[in-house]
């Protein structure tokens, strides 16, 4: 969930919101969805015996599953994972794990959304990761000299390159060397701001990636030192498509010498890759009876609208290391409640739904990244949907659900944000499904996960949460030991039967009279 403070910061809110203590190696069940929960005692680690793990890790039926949810649950919120950050190698492993689960679910009908036939969805992130800091050495006459980062140069533009090459300068547009780019050289642009963006423009981008570097001037004072390249920032890596060159900002003392002409080349060393994170998106289409319709032909196309199950797999990079820290220090922020829960309720719904014979509605799977860092997953989504958005009916979106809030109705119980403003929360109490208004209200929960990019685009959007106001919120302490899988089995179970009544055409979805949408 994102955080309050990321609420107030962030035009578009991202803040993760939302675990109980309990036993992690449970009994394993296997209870078809609608049938009735067992007794379950509601102290904080019930005597139950093992889950079989390995089973539930294969198990595929319409069974809502403790032993699955915590297989899930235990493998996303591991180590191994490293806090599953947008973009970062952990990430990328919770992605694979999560197309590989879903494909389980092919022979009922489950098809990938993703690229090119995959349920990998690449949200084209703009940072870039730099193994090293640039390196950039400057031959003045006497030898080739090592540059400080920050002090005399910056990198803005360039994923990599290493190369010694010569250096020109141009301080005139009319230069008739502008017209001969080689990769063998530097370019030093010894022009205005201004005529530099001209000269950009009138060139494009094929005209920059022709030169092996090129410099431009930033102010005439050296800067800071810069040591940690995981602080390089602002860097842009293509222009329309073509890799741009290595591009450096000089100042200080490295500038005055360039525009003496002293500097007759230079060595460059930069080794850098753009960050790769994916939303992972699956879709399981209407029977084909629903879509035929009845007597009547097909209903209207917003009855037959889709439904988007939603929850984030992202979480937080780990924590640095301080100078007196243990070996064994805790550093990895494992998420499991945040949003590891959300994730394998989801992955258990459409499970579920999968086994459904008759299915009015379509179900897109969309579990996205880059929440904490500001819905970004969910926004690319909404810009490459699976289902264009005038025939999405509504998204149910599933964040910190690992245990119970006794101020939402304790145990098996789920609260859904902005219960009042839409038609989905009375429908269910209506027909006997444990969900409640969100006692927190105060909290803006409504606004601060996925729910809310649907919102603002005019969606319906809600989130269904029991999330407790607990202290490990965005701590390393967000462990898989403190999730009750009991309290989730019986919530996700109820939610099962939710997602499939709302599969039928005969159930409705509308904002509330007098609800605002937000404005777009």
């Amino acid at each position: 969930m994102i955080t309050y403070h990321g609420l107030l910061a962030l035009a578009l809110i991202a803040t993760p919101l939302w675990s109980h203590d309990q036993d992690p190696t449970s009994r394993p069940t296997s209870r078809p969805v609608g049938e009735a929960a067992p007794e379950v005692a509601q102290d904080p680690v019930p005597n139950r015996g093992p889950f079989d793990l390995e089973l539930a890790k294969d198990q595929v039926d319409a069974a809502v599953s403790a032993a699955e949810i915590a297989a899930h649950i235990q493998y996303l919120s591991s180590d191994e994972l490293e806090g599953r950050f947008t973009g970062s190698a952990g990430g990328k492993l919770a992605a694979d794990y999560l197309a590989a689960t879903l494909a389980k679910l092919e022979a009922q009908g489950l098809q990938p959304a993703g690229d090119n036939g995959t349920y990998l969805q690449d949200i084209k992130l703009s940072n870039l990761d730099f193994s090293a800091m640039p390196a950039l050495m400057a031959d003045m006459g006497s030898g080739f000299q090592a540059q400080v980062y920050g002090v005399g140069f910056e990198l803005v533009a360039g994923l990599a390159g290493q190369a010694e090459l010569e250096v020109i300068k141009v301080t005139d547009l009319e230069d008739a060397r502008l017209g001969n780019p080689s990769s063998g050289m530097a370019l030093f642009l010894d022009l205005s701001t201004r005529e530099r963006r001209d000269l950009f423009e009138q060139r494009g981008a094929t005209w920059q990636a022709s030169w092996g570097a090129i410099l431009i001037e930033g102010v005439k004072r050296d800067g800071r030192e810069v040591s940690n390249p995981a602080r390089i920032r602002g860097v842009a890596a293509y222009l329309d498509e073509v890799a741009l060159p290595v591009t450096f900002k000089v100042r200080g003392a490295l500038r005055a010498a360039l525009e003496e002409g002293s500097v007759k080349r230079i060595t460059i060393d930069v080794r850098g890759s753009q960050a790769k994170a994916y939303n992972v998106v699956a879709k399981l289409p209407a029977t084909a009876a629903a879509a035929a319709g009845g007597p009547e032909g097909p209903p209207s196309p917003r009855a037959m609208g889709a439904i988007v199950l939603s929850a984030h797999y992202d979480h937080l990079r780990p924590k640095a290391r301080k100078d007196g820290d243990a070996e064994d220090v805790d550093l990895i922020y494992n998420g499991a409640d945040d949003d590891a829960s959300g994730v394998a309720a989801v992955l258990e719904i459409v499970e579920a739904a999968a086994f459904e014979e008759h299915r009015d509605r379509d179900i897109v799977v969309l579990l996205a990244t880059g929440e904490e860092i500001g819905l970004v997953g969910t926004a690319f989504y909404l810009d490459h949907p699976v289902v264009p958005l005038d025939k999405t009916l509504c998204n149910l979106n599933f964040e910190m659900i690992g245990r119970p809030d006794d101020a939402g109705g304790g145990f098996g119980k789920l609260w859904l944000t902005g219960y009042d403003y839409t038609s989905i929360g009375p429908a269910f109490s209506e027909k006997g499904i444990a969900v409640v208004r969100d006692p927190h209200p105060e909290m803006n929960y409504y606004q601060r996960s996925d729910n809310y990019a649907f919102v603002q685009k005019g969606i319906v959007g809600q989130s269904f949460s029991s999330y407790n106001g607990h202290k490990d919120y965005h701590h390393v302490s967000d462990e898989v030991d403190t999730i009750n899988f009991w309290h989730m089995e019986a919530a996700v179970a109820d939610c099962a039967k939710a997602v499939i009544m709302a599969l039928d055409f005969g159930f409705d979805v509308n904002w509330a009279e007098g609800y605002k949408l937000p404005r777009r």
